[in-house]
């Protein structure tokens, strides 16, 4: 009985905290960060013309000459992701937070084949607490989505 109230404690946090990372995409932070201003730039182009900053048509990288290379793993999804949401910067960093949602269902499976379902719960727990997790979902940045490729791997 204490383990099914602590399980159900446990998704009801999760849950919870997941949902909020959702809210105020678009004011904490305030605008955009200045990394982000390349990110979107680029996602936008991409979304509306189909080329990158620069004009070239489908680049493997998105390339902007103040050395903010943007990988094809960021900028085909989110261009994706564009059309479906907008390029507005809360949509840009719902995008953020959506790669991060993935990374911690990707631990989930990860978790519950090695270890079980008990381990599986308090993995992803402790991922959607984990600090780490809140910071990188507040700002639209490419990097967010090589820990979920090394997780889903």
């Amino acid at each position: 009985m204490i383990k099914k109230i602590a399980l159900v404690l446990i998704i009801l946090t999760v849950l919870v905290l997941n949902i909020l990372r959702f809210a105020k995409l678009d004011t904490i932070p305030n605008g955009f960060h200045v990394d982000e201003v390349g990110s979107a730039v680029t996602v936008q182009c991409f979304t509306q013309r189909g080329c990158d900053a620069e004009l070239r048509p489908w680049p493997l990288f998105g390339y902007m000459e103040y050395g903010q290379d943007k990988p094809p793993t960021y900028v085909y999804p989110a261009m994706l992701w564009g059309k479906v949401f907008g390029t507005t910067l809360s949509s840009l960093r719902g995008y953020s937070v959506f790669v991060l949602l993935i990374g911690i269902l990707g631990l989930f499976f990860l978790a519950r084949q090695l270890f079980g379902k008990a381990c599986a719960a308090v993995v992803v727990l402790a991922a959607t607490c984990s600090p780490w997790a809140w910071v990188v979902t507040r700002v639209a940045l490419e990097s967010n989505a090589a820990p979920v490729f090394a997780i889903w791997g």
